[in-house]
């Protein structure tokens, strides 16, 4: 393969699978195999398999030809000893011939079976000759593609921006065809760029050098929620006022989408509470329950679910090895093997969520009490009954706790929307949506 030969993709479309050849965009129903190869390659490899059945057909017709030549002479020489006992038993010829007859047909069915065999060693023999050769030629054709290396990545709003040290080190250099795992964990409609590219080359970042491909998952939904701390950890005591946690929203083929959340105080013989939004700074407030002329036991929930008091946070994926056993994750080169080229390769879960910092807020104390009980409730449209309220998940807030600072965060205004598109549309090469 030549330095400046253009390199392009090849894949096999699955059932169910939609290709956009605008965009280069694969949209596959769920998470699976995907078969994928230089397209240089394939079409040379095709051509082989071409040339190599045809050798191999004519292996098999020369040795069934000559099968059915030995097949034809015992099927006249059990015809001949029919004939020799009808002329026998008529009278015809004596017992010594067709006793003569009957040897000569031993004989011959020694010979023939013997020649079966040797026919069926030549077979047996001309094959294996065939396969190492023909393997020899696809070995040599692959050497043809030492320099290839390939782009697997997760890609954001826009195209990868791709450079020569783009490529994926799990993926072997010299591999003109491979299949690749799309797993479970990336469902929802976040995309991964895949392209084969020469060593020391840039990569071209689009169609039909390398393809975009996405899934979208059979059902979506909200696994379950947990608060965390800066490593991870699982927070089951009660916090003070002032802490900053860690809310993760545990999802299902929701990757690359926005989820709406409110945060809720399950306490409602006190006040009933909500968390949420106040204006465009995304910042969580606690707000009273608005119709104080109502008495406790007669208010509703959805009383105090004021589209105001939601906040919109992105689902992406996460790297980290502590999660609930029943979240979508799977492994993804470690981020601190980013550009480095040793071969020297960390792979490390990543889990589907949501996860944001949320700052207790002193003055949710003295709107809402002394001792809250907040949980998560989430809405997006591709959910059963489009909300999930997630009520077991509590962070228990009380003077009595202890304090948690996981970074200097002493507010609520950090706005995290997707920056991971779902919409192949997005990628047309007039940028129009």
């Amino acid at each position: 393969m030549e330095d400046n030969e253009i390199v392009y993709i090849d894949f096999e479309k699955q059932t169910g699978q939609v290709f956009n050849e605008d965009i280069g965009w694969l949209s596959m129903p769920k998470a699976g195999k995907i078969k994928v190869s230089v397209k240089g390659y394939k079409e040379k490899k095709k051509q082989l398999d071409t040339i190599h059945k045809k050798e191999r057909d004519e292996v098999y017709r020369a040795y069934t030809r000559n099968w059915d030549n030995v097949d034809t002479v015992e099927k006249d020489s059990e015809e001949f000893v029919k004939n020799s006992e009808a002329r026998y038993n008529s009278g015809k010829i004596s017992a010594e011939t067709h006793q003569a007859n009957l040897n000569a047909r031993g004989d011959g069915i020694k010979q023939r079976n013997a020649e079966k065999k040797k026919l069926t060693d030549k077979f047996k023999d001309d094959s294996k000759k065939l396969t190492e050769t023909q393997a020899q030629q696809l070995t040599d054709l692959k050497k043809d593609y030492t320099k290839i290396r390939w782009v697997w990545q997760l890609i954001g709003s826009d195209r990868p921006v791709l450079k020569s040290t783009s490529f994926n080190e799990a993926l072997d250099t010299g591999s003109p065809e491979l299949e690749l795992n799309f797993g479970d964990f990336l469902e929802g409609g976040g995309a991964a760029y895949i392209e084969p590219f020469l060593e020391g080359k840039t990569p071209v970042g689009r169609y039909p050098h390398g393809i975009i491909v996405n899934a979208i998952g059979q059902k979506s939904n909200i696994i379950t929620a947990d608060w965390r701390d800066a490593s991870d950890e699982k927070i089951t005591d009660v916090l003070k006022f002032g802490s900053t946690v860690y809310l993760n929203i545990y999802t299902e083929a929701l990757y690359g989408h926005n989820i709406k959340i409110i945060l809720k105080d399950k306490d409602k013989l006190i006040r009933v509470l909500s968390l949420g939004l106040t204006n465009a700074d995304d910042k969580l407030f606690a707000a009273e329950y608005l119709n104080n002329n109502v008495e406790v036991e007669d208010r509703e929930e959805t009383d105090i679910q004021k589209k105001e008091n939601q906040f919109i946070r992105a689902v992406s994926v996460h790297s980290t090895t502590k999660h609930p056993e029943n979240a979508k994750y799977g492994r993804l080169i470690d981020q601190k093997d980013e550009d480095i080229y040793d071969k020297n390769i960390t792979t490390i879960p990543n889990v589907q969520k949501c996860k944001f910092a949320v700052f207790i807020d002193p003055m949710w104390e003295i709107l809402a009490g002394s001792e809250l009980e907040i949980y998560p409730e989430i809405e997006h449209p591709k959910i059963p009954e489009k909300i999930k309220i997630l009520s077991e998940s509590i962070l228990k807030i009380g003077n009595e706790g202890r304090l948690l600072k996981v970074e200097e965060i002493n507010s609520n205004k950090i706005v995290s929307i997707s920056h991971v598109e779902t919409d192949m549309i997005f990628f047309h090469p007039c940028k129009y949506t």
